[in-house]
């Protein structure tokens, strides 16, 4: 009896041990490549450098100050990446405050677009 008792509490020992571990590896989260973000990084970057001073913290004037960019200064992969954000006038769908709230508060680009 004390012996079947002994083996049922190590069978569930390793079991508890074998799930844990699991649990673990799947919930560790892998830090993006920055190689796989680089339209994204390049974009938002070169976007940042021409927002004034004074518009900074302002999400409806990034907004509207990242429509125009993407208009007028965006070329092939990133106007593509502009028309996923909805920055562009036939752009399918609208999520540039995802991308421009963020830059309000001055989150890091590898961050914003790790979030994208």
């Amino acid at each position: 009896m004390e012996r079947t008792l002994l083996q049922f509490a190590f069978s569930a020992t390793i079991i508890f041990v074998i799930c844990l571990q699991t649990i673990v590896l799947v919930g560790a989260k892998k830090e993006a490549d920055p190689r796989e973000c680089e339209v994204c990084i390049s974009t938002l970057d070169k976007f940042r450098a021409t927002v004034p001073e004074e518009k900074e913290g302002d999400v409806k004037a990034l907004n509207k100050l990242l429509e125009k960019y993407c208009n007028k200064e965006a070329k092939g992969k990133e106007r593509d990446f502009c028309g996923y954000l909805g920055a562009l006038p036939n752009s399918p769908t609208r999520i540039v405050e995802e991308a421009t709230r963020p830059l309000s508060y001055h989150m890091p680009t590898v961050k914003i677009c790790e979030k994208l």
